[in-house]
């Protein structure tokens, strides 16, 4: 590509919003970010917890008699 028909990205300003939703979270889980061009976007961070395990107890089947 051409230095002309490639874009440009905005800069971003210095000091982006870190929000932590709970008080155990050693990395922010919200970023609020500016550029400088008037626009903010916000990068959200979503962990995948593991599926609790479910035990079914059932009762041994029992073949019937003929």
């Amino acid at each position: 590509m051409s230095e002309r028909r490639r874009r440009r990205r905005p800069k971003m300003l210095p000091e982006p919003a870190a929000y932590y939703d709970r008080t155990e979270s050693i990395y922010p889980d919200r970023v609020r970010i500016s550029f400088e061009d008037g626009r903010t976007e916000i990068f959200d961070r979503r962990v995948n917890q593991p599926e609790p395990v479910t035990y079914n107890n059932q009762p041994m089947r029992r073949r019937r008699k003929p």
